[in-house]
């Protein structure tokens, strides 16, 4: 899979948004590690969601 994030393309297969975004040298806070608890680390997909896992119950319960 192919993310852009902030501009920059990243390659991988099999990682979060949240290890992308690592990769590509954008800091973003998680406090409790990346699992969805501290809600630190909650990014804007503009596009293609279609391509995400489904979401998890953390992400779920930030949804509402």
């Amino acid at each position: 899979m192919v993310a852009r994030i902030n501009g920059r393309e990243v390659r991988t297969q099999r990682e979060s948004l949240l290890q992308h975004a690592r990769r590509a040298g954008v800091r973003i806070r998680s406090l409790c590690g990346g699992m969805g608890l501290c809600k630190k680390c909650l990014v804007k997909v503009e596009r293609g969601s279609e391509l995400l896992s489904p979401p998890t119950h953390a992400e779920k319960e930030i949804d509402g």
